[in-house]
């Protein structure tokens, strides 16, 4: 027998379940000022048209460099209507190609992202930055100084920002650059600008994220009275394939007033160069040495150095080199033009470069270097 609830005497109960429509759809985000292509500066607002079913909780601002998949430095936030984001573009690289974004979060916990909106800064006053360059050098000899400057133990005019002269079509672009660290291997990051007039002092900034960044500071200098200025300074949790970013700040003034931030460079860290012949320490019996050199990834060119010493002595001269023109070949034969090395115990070694968009070296790997012998 079936009971039923009035035979038990049970009043019936209806339950009534509510058919509610859930809010699946993302809000809805477009930056609607600054226009795209907007060149700006000193404080601008970045206004945020936002909406969605379930209301909007949050409207974020976001700037990176133009093109990247990174999420770049937030800028600001709005939770309210009008959604508007007060931004000091002098925070941001000047003269870069960057770009804007909003996030938006609904009530529901959903986020869309709007269509980025390509800008530049562009702030009076703002410093410049020549370059920014990578270079990974071998183990250094106990007791070694600190990296010099893009000169890189006298390799290289100090602070100088070395293009090739080497026509682009003749180097030949590796593959990306292995990301295993070599042991006793040393990155060093190095920056250089122009002394800026008035200046008595710079902040040096890194930002290992994006180009707009965010970016730390790394060092506070004293301005030198004339000629370049330069900061290198050796990185830890570095390896090849990571790519750094770099700008400056000059300060003025007894109150040591900031600039707006400078443009920014980009470098990315090679693997190590490895050398092939003559072996270390070999008899070159004719003084006219023919070096050979092993390819490294990301390489685009190379640089090869002859001395008189161990090129980590201060004190060493070049004796034969190709500088300032890279090559794409892996070897290099001593001219027959030039008289052969006399008698005695020489050096060598060989930096592998990267070169940026504009053909500037932004990158140098130094191979341990080698001793050879004339007798």
């Amino acid at each position: 027998m079936q009971l039923r609830p009035w035979r038990l005497g049970l009043p019936l109960v209806l339950a009534l379940t509510a058919c509610g429509t859930r809010d699946a759809a993302p809000p809805r985000v477009t930056i609607t000022t600054p226009a795209a292509g907007s060149t700006v500066s000193g404080t601008t607002a970045v206004v945020v048209d936002a909406a969605d079913d379930s209301g909007v909780a949050r409207v974020q601002v976001y700037a990176r460099a133009a093109g990247s998949s990174h999420s770049g430095v937030l800028l600001g936030s709005a939770s309210e209507t009008p959604y508007v984001v007060s931004f000091a573009t002098s925070t941001v690289p000047n003269g870069n190609a960057l770009e804007l974004y909003a996030l938006a979060t609904d009530k529901g916990g959903q986020t869309s992202t709007s269509i980025p909106v390509p800008f530049q800064a562009q702030n009076a006053n703002a410093p410049r930055l020549n370059y920014f360059a990578a270079f990974t050098m071998p183990p250094k000899p106990a007791g070694t100084p600190q990296l010099l400057s893009v000169g890189a133990q006298r390799a290289l005019p100090s602070h100088t920002p070395w293009q090739a002269t080497t026509a682009p079509g003749v180097r030949t672009l590796s593959a990306a650059p292995p990301s295993t660290p070599v042991a006793g291997a040393t990155y060093t990051a190095e920056w250089a600008w122009p002394t800026v007039s008035g200046a008595t002092g710079y902040r040096v900034y890194l930002s290992q994220t994006d180009l707009a960044g965010p970016y730390t500071l790394q060092y506070a200098q004293t301005a030198a009275a004339t000629g370049s200025q330069a900061y290198s300074k050796e990185l830890a949790d570095v390896r090849p394939g990571t790519t750094l970013y770099g700008a400056i700040r000059a300060l003025t003034g007894p109150n040591l007033l900031e600039s707006p931030l400078s443009n920014a460079d980009s470098a990315t860290f090679l693997g190590t160069q490895e050398v092939a012949s003559p072996a270390d320490g070999q008899t070159v019996a004719d003084g006219r040495p023919i070096l050979t050199w092993n390819p490294l990834a990301g390489a685009e060119g190379y640089l090869y150095f002859l001395y008189d010493k161990n090129p980590w002595d201060e004190t060493a001269k070049q004796v034969w080199t190709n500088y300032p023109d890279s090559t794409a070949s892996r070897s290099a034969t001593y001219p027959s033009t030039r008289a052969a090395l006399s008698s005695g115990t020489y050096y060598w070694w060989v930096a592998g470069v990267k070169f940026d968009a504009a053909g500037n070296a932004e990158a140098f790997s130094f191979s341990a270097p080698r001793k050879l012998v004339v007798p």
